[in-house]
């Protein structure tokens, strides 16, 4: 007998008031839960966007620093 079986047949012999404290309950934990999986999944997607975010700041700075002087290999050994 499965779980729910068993939730069943103990449901079946309830009032109807406390059957249907049980159904609302279900619909919570059923609710938290999904509250849950969508938190965690939009969580991941905040840190995603917030590290792609900075690496293509990172690739404009490295970007401007390369347009700047250009050294000849004579010139870095002068140094």
């Amino acid at each position: 007998m499965t779980i729910a079986d068993m939730v069943y047949q103990q449901v079946q012999t309830m009032p109807e008031r406390l059957a249907q404290e049980v159904l609302d309950f279900t619909e919570y934990l059923t609710v938290k839960r999904l509250s849950k999986i969508t938190r965690t999944k939009t969580e991941g997607t905040e840190k995603y966007h917030q590290a792609t975010t900075r690496l293509i700041e990172l690739a404009e700075q490295s970007t401007a620093a390369s347009e700047g002087q250009r050294w000849t290999r004579e010139e870095l050994y002068e140094r």
